[in-house]
């Protein structure tokens, strides 16, 4: 009687073990990849296995990765043990893959290591069939996209049990800083993500200063997503607006004392209709070390001019019709915007007591177009000057912080020493022809 129950255990266990295996094994058969940014699965069946996998799943995060599934066991070995492998996502999803970089890469991962042994000793002595199901998760930050294997290890060797693919990842972006006392941005440098404005330009890793108002946006790299929680747009980063400076009244023609009534000097009626450029400067007191060397000459202007007087600049035919914002260094002064004619010019007013070595900078957009140098000199009549430059100016010798220049002024008590003594010379030589 005793032997008649033992037999019918045996064959009823054996049913089970028969009916788990094909049904474990039908599962498996229909193998997938999955491709989306949330969980992923494939799995693949074992020949000749005592354990069979079915719903392998993968859920990705920045940090880390969930693995669920479910198997059922046959005579569990007790020399068997469940590895588990994270390769790049091209690597082959078989045995062979495990074998030439699994326990490797195993190794490079203390946590899936220490997980994968917590459940071999879960499921080993559990009887002779046994099913359960899994859900670990896996320290891992990944660097793109990637690969989870899960094997069977024996004596016998290696057997790849299910597998899947996470063709994206998750990611936070680091949030972009800003200054807002020296109005400087700084991008962060991130493997994961580009920041991008919104005109579509991609701004490199560090800082920049900002001339004019700044949205940034976080754009994923290939095999990245932004995770659900995360930011990937900011309020914009905006500089402190100052507002240009007050322009003095000019004198009404004829208000000159001692003067005949509308018979100024040189007073030029169709200067009424020039524009000067106005309108609240775009930038937060810009600094002089955006005037770089290479954006010298960018812009054409007159070498020379006199404080308070109209001064040209060649900015490009290529910004014909829009508008451009002027400033002059060495302390920046906001002089107005002005709308760049069909010869690519636009016409500024120079302060009335601004003299000296100084650098005429254009904006445009918020973006320095190029810079070229002026010399301003006082004067009494109007005068511009003369002597238009469209190209670099290469005298850098000359002075760039302060109103004067010494070594322009040496230059001018030079020439003004050597046309002393011509003079002199003269009169000596009229006065013995006289003689």
């Amino acid at each position: 009687m005793k032997f008649v129950k033992h037999a019918a255990v045996l064959v009823a266990a054996s049913a089970l073990v028969l009916t788990a295996g094909i049904s474990a094994a039908s599962a498996n058969t229909e193998a997938s990849t999955g491709s989306e940014t949330g969980a992923t699965e494939a799995t693949t069946s074992a020949p000749a296995a005592n354990i069979w996998i079915d719903g392998f799943k993968i859920a990705p995060s920045a940090e880390n990765f969930t693995m669920s599934f479910s198997y059922t066991q046959a005579l569990w070995g007790a020399d068997s043990a469940l590895k588990l492998g994270i390769y790049t996502a091209d690597a082959p999803l078989d045995v062979t893959t495990w074998e030439a970089q699994g326990a490797g890469a195993a190794a490079a991962f203390p946590d899936a290591e220490q997980a994968m042994a917590d459940l071999t000793q879960e499921v080993q002595g559990q009887g002779v069939v046994f099913r359960k199901s899994v859900e670990k998760t896996i320290s891992f930050k990944p660097s793109g996209a990637y690969s989870v294997m899960l094997f069977d290890v024996n004596k016998d060797g290696a057997r790849f049990l299910a597998g899947a693919k996470v063709d994206v990842t998750l990611a936070t972006p680091a949030v972009p800083t800003f200054d807002a006392k020296t109005s400087t941005l700084t991008v962060p440098d991130s493997n994961e993500f580009t920041y991008q404005d919104a005109t579509g330009k991609t701004w490199a890793p560090g800082p920049y200063l900002l001339v004019a108002p700044v949205k940034l946006t976080a754009v994923p790299n290939p095999g990245f997503a932004a995770a659900p929680e995360a930011s990937t747009e900011w309020p914009e980063f905006a500089p402190e607006v100052k507002p240009a400076p007050e322009p003095k009244p000019e004198k009404e023609p004829g208000t000159d004392k001692d003067k005949t009534p509308g018979t100024d000097k040189d007073k030029n009626p169709s200067d009424e209709t020039q524009t000067t450029g106005g309108g609240t400067p775009p930038v937060s007191g810009p600094n002089e070390n955006q005037l770089s060397p290479a954006l010298e000459g960018k812009v054409g202007a007159q070498p020379t001019a006199a404080a308070g007087a109209q001064v040209k600049i060649f900015v490009g035919t290529q910004f014909a019709g829009k508008e451009v914002d002027v400033y002059v260094f060495s302390e920046p002064t906001y002089l107005g915007r002005h709308l760049v004619d069909p010869d690519g010019n636009v016409t500024v007013m120079l302060p009335a007591g601004l003299t000296g070595s100084h650098r005429l900078a254009v904006y445009n957009g918020g973006e320095l177009i190029g810079w070229n140098r002026i010399i301003i000199g006082e004067s009494t009549d109007g005068s511009t000057g003369t002597g238009f430059v469209a190209g670099t100016v290469t005298t850098s010798q000359l002075a760039t912080t302060g109103s004067d220049s010494t070594g322009t002024l040496a230059l001018l008590a030079a020439g003004s020493v050597v046309l002393g003594a011509a003079g002199l010379v003269a009169r000596r030589r009229a006065r013995r022809s006289v003689a």
